[in-house]
């Protein structure tokens, strides 16, 4: 999905989150902002998307302001506020696969574009598909499929997307849990999930954790290390969470993926036919070239 006009202003609100929280630095916070956005700048008409641009113009940050996890203590504050709403709003044992899903497609309104009060109020309203193909995906996982892979997308998300990973797990699934190999915005990686994997061991019982190999929003899968990339030529069926999947691997073509996340503006929301703050789940399109090289 390439970069639009209209994505310029957020991408521009990202630079200046992102180096806030980099750096207390007046200094440091100019010439890192200068230089992210004279990049995006010499970018615009390039077929890349928004999160294509912040995987590149991010370690410019990072490296300027001399900071390797700017949103370290925002994404231990989103962790434990998440674990305390998916305690709260948690489907029922009984839950159907369809519950399960729509609870951690709410998982991805934790956003940290969006104030806390938002979010919880996205979660008392429940899940509702405007892109709906969840009976597709049950089925599919349902049929003779031996191996998911799920690419986990905001720190937070880990606990609403744990009640469906433990399900599917319990079915008799090889289930992997893919993270960030490194900091990337607020985006989990295995340092940032590891203290509760601890904390919480029998809860992910089942589950396998790997990382990516690298550091970037959503996934570019040329840049991924060897171990993650047999993990997801192997699996049956990949769960891409989050636009930042869906900007990096739409038009890839593989029929085993399957995205779910909400619409969070205009531009994706007019690509999936899904309203600004609707979910949509939904298995990539195969009538496009697969490059699985």
């Amino acid at each position: 999905m390439k970069v639009t006009v209209e994505c310029l202003p957020c991408l521009d609100r990202l630079i200046a989150m992102t180096v806030e929280a980099a750096s207390p630095d007046p200094m440091l916070r100019k010439r890192a902002s200068t230089a992210a956005r004279e990049f995006v700048l010499s970018m615009q008409g390039e077929p890349l998307s928004a999160a294509h641009l912040a995987n590149r113009f991010y370690p410019l940050i990072q490296s300027i302001c001399g900071n390797p996890d700017p949103f370290s203590e925002r994404k231990r504050r989103e962790m434990d506020a998440s674990f305390g709403f998916a305690r709260e709003y948690a489907p029922a044992e009984s839950a159907s696969f369809r519950e399960l899903i729509g609870f951690s497609g709410l998982g991805n309104a934790i956003d940290f574009f969006r104030p806390a009060e938002a979010m919880e109020a996205q979660l008392r309203l429940g899940a509702s598909f405007a892109v709906d193909e969840v009976a597709r995906l049950e089925a599919r996982l349902g049929s003779d499929c031996r191996s998911l892979l799920w690419l986990a997308d905001n720190a937070g998300e880990a606990f609403f997307d744990l009640p469906v990973l433990q399900r599917l797990a319990k079915a008799g699934l090889r289930v992997l849990y893919a993270v960030k190999g490194g900091p990337v915005q607020n985006d989990v990686t295995l340092q940032d999930l590891q203290n509760w994997l601890e904390r919480e061991a029998a809860a992910w019982r089942g589950i396998e954790v790997i990382d990516t190999g690298v550091a970037t929003v959503g996934l570019e899968l040329d840049k991924t290390s060897t171990t993650f990339r047999r993990a997801f030529d192997s699996a049956d069926v990949i769960v891409a969470k989050g636009m930042g999947h869906y900007e990096t691997l739409d038009g890839f073509g593989d029929p085993r993926l399957f995205f779910l996340l909400m619409a969070k503006c205009h531009p994706v929301s007019r690509a999936l036919g899904a309203p600004v703050g609707g979910l949509a789940a939904f298995f990539a399109p195969n009538d496009a070239c697969s490059d699985n090289s």
